[in-house]
């Protein structure tokens, strides 16, 4: 991404949104604060026109329906599949790569003017500490809740604007809307806090099981080496350690000293 990023925000989204959505307006919901896709298709080729990454200034939430997309975020390439969720905040730049043609996508943009129910800088833990997350392979009872919590602020939203559209109405019940949002950011906090404590006992799990099969490697494996040193070297061109310093060191799986 060697373009400079160009801003993605209200106005840009509505002009790529217009250029592209014509045939399904009544999927999306778009106004000055606040935007909404419920199950819509994706115009890629309208971004793809700009030819260009976007950074973008506001918060975006989204969990893929149906369909395969491919895109870069902050540097790192992410695939998106049915029942992924993403969470993508201000500063976060994006260029999407590759959309499949039945991609379609239930989400949420907070746009500046909304009136979030946190400060900016009070948001929950997960979304304080990164600017953008891609979670896959939730549990089907999360993802039940996140899709009814997205659900319902569609509902609310259109109450004035039953066919939905790009020029959405205003006069919804904020402090519903609020509400629902405060919501959605500490379930997807939580699934963000559970998932990563997951994956850390795996891991902690998968370094006790491998620290103990090097500790036998280590007792036993020697006698079948030419010599101690021998085996020192292939120890270290498999783990990047030799064991000495395994013993002594903190070893994360999957790493290696250069």
């Amino acid at each position: 991404m060697s373009k400079r990023p160009q801003p993605l925000n209200a106005a840009l989204t509505r002009t790529i949104l217009e250029s592209g959505a014509q045939p399904e307006q009544r999927a999306y919901f778009l106004n000055h604060e606040l935007g909404m896709a419920h199950s819509a298709t994706f115009p890629i080729d309208s971004l793809r026109s700009y030819d260009t990454p976007f950074v973008v200034g506001d918060y975006r939430l989204g969990i893929v329906v149906q369909g395969e997309a491919r895109g870069v975020v902050n540097l790192t390439e992410q695939r998106l599949t049915p029942g992924t969720i993403a969470f993508i905040g201000p500063g976060t730049i994006v260029q999407p790569l590759a959309v499949s043609p039945d991609f379609r996508l239930k989400g949420l943009i907070l746009f500046p003017d909304f009136p979030l129910p946190f400060p900016p800088d009070q948001l929950p833990a997960a979304f304080n500490s990164r600017k953008a997350f891609i979670l896959h392979d939730l549990p089907e009872s999360d993802l039940s809740i996140a899709h009814t919590l997205l659900d319902a602020v569609w509902s609310v939203a259109n109450v004035n604007s039953p066919a939905g559209g790009l020029r959405g109405a205003s006069s919804y019940d904020r402090s519903v809307i609020s509400n629902l949002v405060a919501a959605i950011f500490h379930h997807w906090n939580n699934v963000c806090q559970t998932m990563d404590a997951t994956q850390s006992e795996t891991s902690s799990r998968d370094q006790a099981l491998l620290g103990r099969f090097i500790q036998l490697v280590d007792q036993h494996a020697p006698m079948n080496f030419p010599t101690p040193s021998f085996f020192g070297k292939f120890f270290r061109r498999m783990t990047g350690q030799t064991p000495q310093e395994y013993r002594e060191g903190s070893w994360e799986p999957g790493t290696k000293k250069e």
